[in-house]
């Protein structure tokens, strides 16, 4: 009961709380992983597209059933590491999926 009254649940007594999106002892996010991250943050405001399918599947980074979600890009587990919360820094983030973002993005298969 005390995760729904959390205000911040990436930073919970200096780390995430994990039971305000997962049920413990099972894979994955409770529910729908958008509506999830919309119950504090405003998809509205989201520059990005999200909920459609990856053209270009990145990788390493998470899709839920082949969509691109927020924890596509954004780390909920670290949000501190990168700016914005993003899993990587901007410039690579967007190279795994987007060609001509400044950063060439790697060839198909590479690591």
């Amino acid at each position: 009961m005390e995760a729904v009254h959390v205000s911040n649940p990436h930073d919970y007594k200096g780390k995430p709380l994990c039971e305000r999106c997962h049920v413990r002892g099972e894979p994955g996010v409770k529910g729908d992983p958008i509506a999830l991250c919309a119950q504090c943050h405003q998809p509205s405001v989201m520059k990005h597209p999200y909920g459609i399918a990856a053209s270009r599947p990145p990788a390493d980074l998470p899709l839920a059933d082949g969509r691109i979600v927020c924890s596509t890009c954004h780390d909920p587990h670290d949000v501190k590491k990168h700016r914005k919360g993003l899993r990587l820094d901007y410039l690579p983030l967007c190279a795994q999926c987007h060609t001509g973002h400044g950063a060439k993005a790697p060839p198909a298969g590479a690591q």
